[in-house]
């Protein structure tokens, strides 16, 4: 009796324990972490294997911003240890700089329940990483908490900073490209020294940054400098600018040498004792030569630069002291304009840009070495010819009017301007091209020159740029998705509408038109669903045939595919009358813990026509390994459900039988 009591008793704690482990599956528990674990047996081994095999970082908080779910990439990319993290704030893992804007994150996620952001982690050794974070406010049983995930992002930065030192390099080029082609261009237009000179000299000044200057002339006779022009750059300066320098100091030097020289600490230097009384003050100057003939005849001098000359300096104004001595010597005797149209020819030759100009009839008159690369004519074909020939047709028309319109008005649209439009090569393919167009205007009549760079290495790194930041943002989106699939499927204990609910998930995530859904028990598959987007058209119409069909289909898949892109349907057996056309198939496999294959979801008909991509065939390998740990556990729920009913029914009294008593005699009082 007493055995027979503890029985009993022992039934009683058995089902007492069952149904309170029910009630928890139907409540759901917290994990061990503090944070929500999920409404199935083993919800937080399932919360841990989902965000760990979630790329990038994962973290969750509570409503008062506490850490209480995060994965193990957290711990690997800050170096803090899992015990050190539990009691950090989630902005002691945030750049100082940053920690306001992911404070701001937090109010607005708080607000309106999602956010992204792109600020830099913070690690253990002080090293700032940039990352591009989503967070997302969630809510469970009344409580809310903050999901976040963020993305490396240091790659796209480094393409961004080399971005933006390309297109700065491309501009500073084009500028010096534009200002040497003035001066070039002041050579040929003024036949007075003087003016030339000054014009080169302004553009050389305004280039460098300096802010004074002069042109001198050496006088042989003397050894002195006779000054042509001064510029005090606004500064006192009591010296008679009419009175020759003598060429000695860092003058002599120059000229000695023949090189351009500079000295950024003029004023403190050796060299200020060679200066007059009531010169202006001199922080730094920079001397170029006028070479002529093997012979320095002059100097260009610069000073006062903000911050110090360079060697980029010395290089600008070499070149410019150059056409500063062209202009020299074209005052000098009427043959060396010959020379002047020479060093200009080979400035413009030795450019990387296409240096065209053409006359008022729009006809090829000058064609560099840069055209004959960009555009593939040489000057033989290219000289005398039309600009038309160089545009795609659409633009012919248009160019046209506008040096119609010019010649008439002279308003200028696109001169003085530069322009991003298309170029045709000699092999009929088009390119993105900028352009920057000036003109003059001689006896001769009306010239126009045009600067043109081949900017299709820039577009496609702005275009690669763009498409890296959508796909970055196209990734932390489907993250975000898979993450709200993962804790809907955490609470789901009935596995059928688990299969369903990622069937859904699936087609919708990859913007499949179609899925179908298998199980396989005891070697027979059954179709669990099949899920139509409200805008695929077609409709499968064989019955039998399906659950075999798959099983061939599936059986194209290597053994380890979690999943797999079948591009070649053809390889498929004839498909029944009835079946829909595939174009291309997407599977995912669903495991037990052991590995062996539960069941399939199978995706086709992508919109637009467009094929499956190995985006999506990472996020269907993801959703698949949720899916696997989902329906284990609705299986294990399935069984303690049987377990709990059977406890109980073995608790009830079987029925009383008695044919020999009345109905009255089972109730009467003892």
């Amino acid at each position: 009796m007493k055995d027979r009591f503890k029985s009993r008793k022992s039934l009683i704690e058995e089902l007492s324990l069952a149904r309170r482990r029910l009630a928890e599956l139907k409540a759901g528990g917290a994990s061990a972490n503090g944070g929500v674990a999920g409404s199935v047996p083993g919800g937080h081994c399932f919360t841990e294997t989902l965000i760990n095999t979630l790329p990038g970082i994962f973290y969750l908080l509570d409503e008062q911003l506490r850490m209480v779910l995060w994965n193990r990439n957290l711990e690997k990319v800050s170096g803090y240890t899992h015990e050190e993290i539990a009691s950090m704030s989630p902005l002691d893992l945030i750049a100082e700089d940053d920690r306001g804007l992911m404070a701001g994150m937090l109010r607005e996620v708080a607000r309106t329940g999602s956010v992204t952001a792109e600020a830099r982690s913070l690690t253990r050794d002080g090293v700032e990483i940039p990352y591009f974070f989503t967070g997302t406010r969630l809510e469970d049983e009344g409580k809310v908490y903050f999901a976040g995930t963020g993305i490396d992002i240091s790659e796209h930065k480094d393409k961004d900073d080399s971005l933006r030192y390309a297109l700065e390099e491309s501009q500073l080029h084009r500028l010096e490209t534009s200002a040497l082609l003035a001066a070039a261009r002041s050579v040929i237009e003024y036949q007075d020294f003087e003016k030339a000179a000054r014009t080169i000299f302004d553009i050389c000044k305004d280039l460098t940054g300096a802010t004074s200057g002069y042109v001198a002339l050496i006088n042989r006779d003397s050894d002195e400098n006779d000054v042509v022009f001064l510029d005090s750059g606004g500064l006192p300066c009591t010296v008679d600018d009419s009175l020759p320098m003598p060429v000695r100091g860092l003058r002599g030097k120059a000229v000695e040498s023949g090189r351009t020289v500079y000295d950024n600490d003029f004023s403190e230097s050796g060299w200020k004792e060679f200066m007059p009384e009531g010169h202006v003050r001199l922080d730094n100057v920079l001397f170029a030569p006028l070479m002529v003939k093997g012979e320095a005849v002059g100097l260009l001098g610069l000073a006062n630069k903000p911050g110090g000359f360079t060697e980029e300096d010395t290089r600008l104004a070499t070149a410019f002291g150059e056409l500063v001595a062209v202009a020299l010597v074209n005052d000098w005797t009427f043959e060396s304009l010959e020379k002047s149209e020479e060093r200009y020819r080979s400035l413009a030759q030795s450019a990387n840009d296409a240096i065209i100009s053409a006359d008022s009839d729009s006809r090829i008159i000058y064609w560099n070495q840069g055209a004959e690369r960009i555009f593939a004519y040489t000057d033989a074909e290219a000289l005398g010819k039309p600009l038309s020939m160089l545009m795609p047709e659409q633009f012919r028309q248009r160019h046209d009017g506008g040096m119609e319109r010019f010649l008439r008005t002279r308003e200028p649209h696109m001169i003085g301007r530069t322009v991003e439009m298309e170029g045709l090569r000699k092999d009929g393919s088009v390119f993105p091209m900028e352009l920057s167009l000036s003109t003059w205007t001689t006896k001769d009549g009306d010239f126009f020159t045009g600067i043109i760079r081949d900017i299709t290495a820039r577009k496609r790194a702005v275009k690669s740029e763009v498409d890296a930041r959508a796909q970055v943002q196209s990734y932390a989106t489907r993250l975000s998705i898979l993450h709200k699939i993962g804790l809907s499927l955490n609470r789901e204990t009935d596995k059928r509408r688990l299969l369903r609910s990622v069937l859904k998930a699936a087609a919708e995530i990859t913007s499949a038109g179609i899925g179908v859904m298998t199980l396989i028990k005891e070697g027979q598959t059954e179709i669990i669903s099949i899920y139509y987007a409200p805008w695929y058209e077609q409709r499968c119409e064989i019955g039998d045939e399906i659950p075999a069909l798959h099983m061939r289909i599936a059986a194209l898949m290597e053994k380890d595919d979690d999943a797999a892109i079948i591009h070649n349907t053809a390889s498929l057996d004839q498909l029944p009358e009835g079946h829909l056309k595939l174009k291309d198939l997407l599977i995912g496999t669903i495991k037990d813990t052991k590995g062996r294959v539960m069941g399939h979801f199978m995706l086709s008909g992508k919109a637009d026509g467009a094929d499956f991509t190995s985006e999506d065939q990472e996020i269907i390998a993801l959703l698949a390994a949720q899916s696997s740990v989902a329906l284990v556990s609705a299986e294990n729920f399935e069984r303690e459900h049987i377990v709990a009913e059977s406890l109980q029914d073995a608790l009830l009294p079987d029925a009383i039988i008695r044919d020999d008593l009345e109905i009255g005699l089972l109730y009467q009082s003892s």
